[in-house]
């Protein structure tokens, strides 16, 4: 969500950022969607993948991401990131 609100704040301003968090709130009232929040085995996880790739050019953020999708079992991200897959994971949509 980091990332999200980040690009959203510099590309449509914070007013727009700040309703779309609204949004999403509203949306998980309704169970349309869920958001997980990093623990601490999260953590201790991602930063075993970030010390591993020493050759890779993942941000922290990124790692955060593949261990929690390995976590909740999610194959497929929406993301123009190529580092999802070079981890091993389907990057829709496919260009």
């Amino acid at each position: 969500m980091d990332e999200t609100y980040t690009l959203l704040r510099l590309d449509v301003g914070h007013r727009r950022t700040v309703e779309f968090r609204s949004e999403l709130k509203s949306l998980q009232k309704i169970s349309k969607i869920k958001i997980i929040h990093v623990t601490q085995d999260i953590l201790e996880k991602t930063w075993y993948v970030f010390e591993k790739y020493s050759d890779k050019y993942f941000s922290f953020t990124d790692c955060t991401s593949f261990i929690t999708m390995q976590e909740m079992k999610i194959k497929e991200v929406f993301s123009f990131d190529k580092h999802f897959e070079q981890y091993g994971l389907i990057k829709l949509p496919v260009l």
